[in-house]
């Protein structure tokens, strides 16, 4: 999207847009859900769109759009995602008409990644969107803690999901908070 200044100027007033990116386990929800605590008419959080299926506890609408395969394929082929990409087999975008509807609430609006790749796509139709690193911070310099509480969460999660399969998305993780911690240097 090609922006004049005064355009550029006018959005970043009108509808400011803060991006929460970090690996999974991060705290990125938290920091959200506590933004919201402290002041709810304030903020807006645009829920992704996914084909994962639904956690225990997670409510369709509201922590994502739980959508079939087919459904993201054809949103994505029409131009409706914002940004999209995959995760562990799964599909995550976020609905352009979101975006839309949320400019019009007046708040500032939240999207959150825990993508590198989706955050070139949010800043390519959002040039104006600043960026929140939530990043873990791990005692003494070690991720042993961290790498805990994501086999933990992923076992969780999936019962049945191989060894293979939990030292790939561990090690994806992991790798995404190297990518988010040589950011800042």
């Amino acid at each position: 999207m090609n922006y004049n200044l005064r355009q550029l100027v006018e959005d970043i007033k009108l509808h400011p847009v803060y991006v929460f990116v970090g690996p999974s386990g991060a705290g990125k929800d938290s920091v959200i859900r506590n933004l919201h605590a402290r002041d709810p008419a304030r903020f807006i959080e645009i829920p992704s769109v996914t084909t994962r299926p639904a956690y225990e506890g997670e409510v369709d609408g509201v922590n994502h759009h739980f959508i079939s395969c087919t459904e993201f394929e054809n949103m994505k082929a029409n131009g409706d995602l914002l940004f999209s990409g995959s995760r562990y087999g799964f599909y995550y975008g976020t609905d352009r008409r979101e975006l839309e509807c949320a400019k019009r609430t007046g708040k500032v609006i939240i999207l959150q990644t825990s993508s590198p790749e989706a955050l070139n796509q949010i800043y390519e139709a959002i040039p104006y969107a600043r960026t929140v690193s939530v990043i873990p911070v791990h005692p003494f310099g070690t991720s042993v803690q961290y790498e805990n509480e994501l086999c933990q969460r992923i076992g969780r999660r999936q019962i049945n999901i191989g060894a293979h399969e939990m030292n790939h998305r561990l090690g994806k993780n992991l790798a995404d908070m190297s990518f988010y911690s040589d950011e800042k240097n």
